[in-house]
């Protein structure tokens, strides 16, 4: 069980005196996966640890490394599709 392993995972995280971090850049489409998501953030928050998804990942990437990485995956992509055509 995905839920059961990730718990487990961001104990050990926790009792190694690490703050657990999940980034998730993009949120799933499907309403099961949705509510794992949902689930896995609360569990994060629950051990006082972090959960960014969406927006708020890219985000939290950008902050803490001062690199904007959406803004250069998107220029990629974009040159990548104009070399398409």
């Amino acid at each position: 069980d995905h839920v059961l392993k990730e718990n487990t995972r961001i104990k050990v995280i926790k009792n190694a005196g690490y703050i657990p971090i999940r980034v998730m850049f993009f949120r799933p489409n499907r309403e099961q996966s949705k509510k794992i998501q949902d689930t896995l953030e609360t569990l994060y928050h629950g051990i006082g640890g972090k959960y960014y998804a969406g927006d708020a990942a890219w985000q939290y990437i950008h902050n803490y490394t001062g690199v904007n990485l959406k803004e250069i995956l998107e220029r990629i992509a974009t040159e990548n599709e104009r070399k398409k055509h």
